[in-house]
């Protein structure tokens, strides 16, 4: 007999395994490959997520400007929008943006537009010395001081009196202590001083004059009573020695004098004046002149200079030259310069 032959059913059923084996091989990437596409990897996410917390954590530098505030002279008080922030020389940081400068001196103020842009200087300069324009100088000195002046029948106050400020033309001024009185009718002319020296004793053997010169305006006190100011021409005091006092606050400048005043003479009175310190910058530098000398190029450090005002010119061949007037002291060291970027 022949052998019998194998079922076609197990045949049937291999080919159906083997078909869903394949299936399962081509489904299994392509899961993969759509779970890849719809969600990020787990390692990108974590990275994402912490690069956010730590931008959150980092403050960003504040965006800033400089402003260096100078005057003459110095001391003036700065406001920036109404806001006091100090007096001249200041250096402060301000945003950027726009603001109003004010500095204010004695009677005298002024207003100007600033400025401020970020990671830069600027370095207002203001000049708060009164005008003479259209005015003159007027001072008033007594022997013995504290005798009520009258100027074109105002009262002004009690020598030793300067009045800065005197509109140009004739005035009359009246000095008076209650027993003597002294008219005299001055003309004061536009930048010029007028002195008026009031005696109010007898003339004679009981009274002389002294005579300062100096470079700035220095306050002449005696026995701890002002007698008058070196802008004066001569200032009357009694017969004898005298220990004077020689202030300006403004220079940090004070000195003791001894003059003997001789009856019906004057006396020049000396006055030795200290050096301050001077240092002088430039960016990007420059060739330095001190009241026309030359002194060397920048940077020039703690500069001997005498106390007083100075001119100070800075040079460069290829950017020109700047000047400007600086007040030296006797104590505070006084540092200047230019940016001929600006």
């Amino acid at each position: 007999m022949p052998p019998p032959r194998k079922p076609r059913a197990g045949r049937r059923r291999l080919s159906i395994l083997l078909g869903m084996l394949a299936l399962i091989c081509m489904a299994v990437p392509s899961i993969a490959y759509l779970r890849t596409a719809s969600s990020p990897a787990p390692d990108a996410a974590a990275s994402a997520a912490f690069a956010t917390a730590a931008a959150a954590t980092v403050t960003p530098p504040p965006v800033v400007g400089v402003v260096q505030v100078t005057s003459n002279p110095v001391g003036a008080q700065v406001l920036i929008d109404d806001e006091p922030r100090g007096v001249t020389p200041l250096r402060i940081t301000l945003p950027p943006g726009d603001y109003t400068l004010q500095l204010r001196n004695n009677t005298v103020t002024r207003v100007l537009p600033l400025t401020v842009e970020a990671n830069a200087t600027v370095q207002p300069f203001v000049d708060l010395v009164p005008s003479l324009a259209s005015s003159g100088r007027l001072e008033i000195s007594s022997d013995p001081p504290g005798a009520r002046v009258v100027v074109d029948g105002t009262s002004r106050g009690v020598t030793p009196l300067v009045l800065a400020a005197v509109p140009a033309g004739q005035h009359r001024v009246v000095v008076t202590d209650g027993t003597l009185t002294v008219n005299r009718v001055v003309d004061v002319v536009p930048g010029g001083a007028v002195t008026v020296a009031a005696a109010m004793t007898p003339a004679g053997a009981t009274g002389g004059w002294i005579t300062v010169r100096a470079p700035f305006e220095m306050q002449i006190v005696d026995n701890g009573r002002i007698v008058g100011t070196t802008s004066s021409e001569r200032i009357m005091l009694p017969v004898g020695t005298h220990a004077l006092e020689l202030r300006a606050a403004a220079y940090e400048f004070k000195a003791d004098v001894t003059v003997q005043v001789q009856a019906g003479r004057t006396v020049d009175v000396p006055v030795t004046l200290p050096s301050g310190s001077l240092s002088i910058s430039a960016m990007p530098w420059a060739d330095v002149w001190i009241d026309g000398r030359a002194v060397g190029q920048t940077p020039l450090g703690h500069i001997a200079v005498p106390v007083g005002e100075h001119q100070v010119t800075w040079k460069h061949p290829q950017l020109g030259e700047r000047s400007q007037t600086v007040r030296v002291t006797t104590h505070t060291a006084t540092r200047v310069g230019v940016d001929f970027g600006r």
